[in-house]
């Protein structure tokens, strides 16, 4: 478990329910072979959870791994060991600077929480500049519900279920 001063602290498994089904569904959602050589650009990569479950289901994956803090990069290095000679670790706010063209895949997960609509709009339309023909993106995000009564639901479950 993260320290709570840690930027990556929201991130834990334990203060996401379901984070591990999450993240197993959003590698399961790759359209690639399992032996095929791709390339995927994460957009804040954090400490690397995702990159290590994508880089371990994909053997012959290249990942580009942006994230704006340095030192999260640093633990994403680390977590993820010999597989980080197949990333590139590009410290960039991805909300100011062009993101790399040519992608196969683009993934988030838990990133985009603080843009709002608009900024959604900027990046969903860069997204697409930057893939590949019949490239895919995956959001693993979460979403405001459709009522304040959903909302509420949610809180009160996930506040059962961590606190």
């Amino acid at each position: 478990m993260t320290e709570q001063g840690d930027d990556d602290f929201w991130r834990d498994p334990v203060f996401v329910p379901c984070y591990i089904d999450l993240t197993g569904f959003a590698v399961s959602l790759i359209p690639r072979p399992r032996n095929a050589e791709f390339t995927l650009l994460q957009l804040g990569a954090g400490s690397g959870r995702l990159a290590t479950a994508i880089l371990g289901a994909f053997p012959k994956a290249r990942l580009t791994l942006m994230e704006a803090d340095n030192s999260l990069l640093a633990r994403a290095r680390q977590r993820l060991g010999g597989d980080a000679a197949r990333c590139e670790f590009l410290a960039i706010d991805w909300m100011e600077e062009p993101l790399p063209g040519g992608q196969d895949v683009i993934a988030t997960m838990l990133a985009l929480e603080p843009l709002v609509a608009e900024e959604r709009g900027d990046l969903y339309a860069d997204m697409l500049g930057a893939l590949n023909s019949f490239g895919m993106a995956i959001l693993g995000e979460c979403v405001a519900g459709g009522s304040a009564g959903i909302d509420y639901a949610y809180a009160t479950v996930w506040r059962e279920q961590v606190m």
